[in-house]
This record gives C-alpha cells, structure tokens and sequence, in this order.
C-alpha cells in the first residue's frame, strides 16, 4: 500500500536532524475527498509506530479557499483529541497528492538572508518548478500566500516552494519522484562546513561544575562555540524562523566565557534550558526535551553552513511577537516531547 510507503519515508525523514527537528515539519497525501495530514505537536519520525495523521474533509477545505477564506477550521473526518497541523492550509493548496514540508538545514542557510532567493536561483535554475515565497506567519496567512504565488503561474506546475525563513515545501503526485525530488535538492542545496571552522578549536579546562547541565557532546557545537563570527550570528541574529523562536525563545542564552557563565549560575540559580559558553562549549539541562535540543542543533548546522559575505535577515519584533504570543503554537509545543 502506497500511504504505508509515505509512512515509512515520513519516519526516514523525520529521523534525519538536517531536514526535521522534533515536531517540526508535517506532511500529507490526498484521497479522493479526504486530506490526510500530521496532527499537530506529534513527530514524523514516529510515523510507522503511531497514528499521527488525522483525515480531514478536504472539499469541504477546497470549497472555502476557492471563496478566498483561509481562516477555515479544518473539519476532522473522526473522534479524535488531537488537532490537524497548524499547516493544514498549504497542504490542501498544494494540488500533487503527496506533500511534504521540512525545515532542512541545507535550505535554511539560503533562506534566512536576502541573497536567498538570488543564489537559490543560481544553484537551481530551471531544474525543477519552483517559487519563492516571502515571510508569512504559519497557517492560514501562509498558505494564503502560496495559493496565490502557484496560481500566478500555474503553467509551471509548482513542485518545490521556497519559504523564506522557514523552510521547504515539496510534492508530486506520485512517492518515488517526491523522494528523488527531496534527495535532488539536498545535493544541489548542499554546502560543505570547511575544514578549517571544523578544525579550529582551542581545549580549555572545565573550570567549573554547572551541576544539573552538561556539555552538548557535538562537533558542530564544538565548531560553533569556538567560532567568533559564528557567535557574533547569534548574538545578533537569534530569530531566523518560527520553531527556533517558539521551541528556544527571541534571544540566545550567550555568555563571554565560563566564568560570566557561573556567576549567572550562581545568582540565579540556574541556566535556563541551554547557555552558549565562548570558546568553551554548549551547556544543556539534564534531560531537556529532545524538541529543545534538536533546535540547538538546527541553528547551530544552519549557522556553520552560512555564507559569511551575505546578509542575513531575521524574523522582526512583529513576526515573533505573533509567534509567542499564539495559542496555536502553544498547543503544540505543550504535547511535543
């Protein structure tokens, strides 16, 4: 049965980091009438050990886009506690049967800086069909505005969209040109961590004992933490897309060095969830929810994959205010893990 394979390939790519972080991402397949999508705050890498994906009316979804109404509340086709993705929306816009949407690292390098577009149409060219669609909060303002960039050129037959600071959109109508389409960006997106950012890391004393955290055990932390223009992106730049912000909050935990770090310790009493140490190392709380790590090492991947001489471009005060203070949100981050 073809939606058993889409579940075992939702499970292989929600278990790879560098497309998939925690809950993120969702995906679905159409049947007849029926849109089957991932509930929300549940992981696509559990996709073969749980039910995950919700079937929804999709005519009655259809029948209020085509009016211009995206606010629509999704109708569940069954009894269920859980809720549709926050997505819902892009999925039922998305015309090819199968549709999956990630948050890649490879990708994420391109899309948070306003070169994105630019060099993504560089290493793309006309290799496939796709469109590049400016910032919108998730949900029905995003999938608003992907109706609208598909259908402005619907002789294209738009497979791949681009969603600057967010992420990825693909589908197809049948599995095995989804998984070939997925695999060809990966390869034409990637760019390598040079050597020498991999290489270039000073070992310093563990001067002292944060008990209750431990050091991330991680050489792309490694790297990052001893990298100063890697650090200086952070400082600046914490907000580069949504689950970042609603997963590790609007501002990083940074700290000079180890003894800043533990004079912070010892006022508060605590950490937080994380502290970036400077040529040092990344501290995490003991059993911090995977969600929360797996973020880490999201920015952490897309900020060793940046290209230095571009410009980046974070998420505005706007954008993370609607992001936190979003009842849709919060939903999700309370039941992921």
């Amino acid at each position: 049965m073809v939606q058993a394979e889409y579940k075992e390939y939702c499970a292989t790519v929600g278990h790879d980091p560098l497309h998939i972080q925690g809950a993120g991402g969702n995906a679905s397949w159409k049947e007849g009438d029926t849109l089957w999508v991932k509930a929300s705050g549940k992981w696509l890498a559990d996709a073969t050990k749980e039910e995950i994906f919700l079937p929804i009316d999709l005519a009655e979804l259809t029948s209020h886009i085509e009016t211009g109404n995206f606010e629509i509340k999704p109708v569940i086709l069954k009894k269920t506690e859980l809720r549709p993705s926050i997505e819902t929306i892009l999925h039922a816009v998305m015309p090819q049967k199968y549709v999956l949407h990630t948050h890649p690292v490879q990708a994420l390098a391109y899309l948070v800086t306003k070169e994105g577009k630019a060099d993504i149409a560089t290493r793309l060219g006309d290799k496939v069909a796709w469109t590049y669609v400016p910032y919108r909060k998730p949900g029905p303002d995003l999938g608003k505005a992907i109706y609208k960039a598909i259908h402005q050129q619907p002789q294209k037959n738009i497979t791949v969209v681009f969603l600057e600071n967010h992420g990825v959109v693909i589908s197809a109508n049948k599995l095995d040109k989804l998984i070939a389409l997925n695999e060809f960006l990966t390869k034409e997106l990637s760019r390598d961590i040079s050597a020498d950012l991999l290489n270039a890391r000073s070992i310093q004393e563990n001067k002292h004992n944060f008990s209750g955290y431990h050091l991330l055990d991680n050489p792309i932390a490694m790297a990052f933490v001893h990298d100063e223009k890697r650090i200086e992106i952070a400082k600046k730049y914490w907000a580069l897309y949504p689950d970042h912000v609603v997963f590790l909050g609007e501002k990083a935990r940074l700290f000079l060095n180890q003894d800043d770090c533990k004079k912070a310790f010892e006022h508060e009493g605590n950490l937080g969830d994380y502290a970036i140490v400077e040529n040092y190392g990344l501290l995490i709380k003991d059993k911090l929810p995977q969600n929360k790590i797996d973020m880490l090492i999201c920015y952490i991947s897309v900020c060793v994959r940046l290209d230095l001489s571009k410009h980046i471009s974070p998420l505005s005060i706007e954008n993370i205010g609607e992001l936190l203070n979003w009842d849709a949100e919060k939903y999700r981050s309370s039941i992921s893990k």
